[in-house]
């Protein structure tokens, strides 16, 4: 058996049992080593998000751990690699997607916040959200890929150059990674 914490509504989670079923074809099992509390699961905890996220709901989008099984059809991963998740599943067939657009899909399933997450001790995504962490990269930082990876997205996007001088409008950790 393996346990889950979850967020049940305003200011109350729990910790249960979490259903553990054999990854399925194009899937892999995680065992998550570190889970980062993002801005958004603050929300969710204080209830602010309760028209979007279903109670009871396993948060958790950023995260690193180790591949514990990989289901049929998976290939390039094993068990015991070091990963982190795309938290971002989308259908490919909607106009955005046609378009790619996939960030602003019309069916875009944010892990661990439409869908569980990995404050659990075992968590089955699809394999094509993997991120391989390199060797070098401890896990604890490794949890912090995701964060930096939308700061360094958000820097690229606004074009900033060597000299320049930008004001960032809030301190939270991505507004402090930029």
């Amino acid at each position: 058996m393996t346990l889950a914490a979850r967020y049940l509504s305003a200011r109350t989670l729990d910790t249960a049992p979490a259903l553990s079923a054999p990854p399925g074809a194009g899937e892999v099992e995680l065992a998550p080593a570190y889970v980062g509390i993002c801005g958004t699961d603050l929300h969710i905890f204080h209830g602010d998000m309760d028209a979007r996220v279903a109670a009871p709901a396993v948060l958790g989008h950023e995260m690193s751990g180790r591949v514990v099984r990989v289901g049929p059809g998976v290939e390039g991963w094993q068990p015991g690699d070091a990963v982190t998740v795309m938290p971002l599943r989308w259908d490919g067939s909607c106009p955005a997607c046609r378009k790619g657009h996939q960030h602003i899909c019309q069916h875009l399933d944010f892990i661990g916040i439409d869908s569980p997450g990995a404050m659990q001790q075992r968590w089955t995504v699809p394999a094509s959200t993997l991120v391989r962490l390199p060797g070098s990269v401890p896990l604890d930082r490794a949890a912090l890929v995701e964060p930096t990876a939308v700061a360094v997205h958000d820097v690229g996007r606004a074009g900033v150059r060597d000299g320049e001088r930008v004001v960032v409008v809030g301190g939270g950790p991505v507004g402090v990674l930029i």
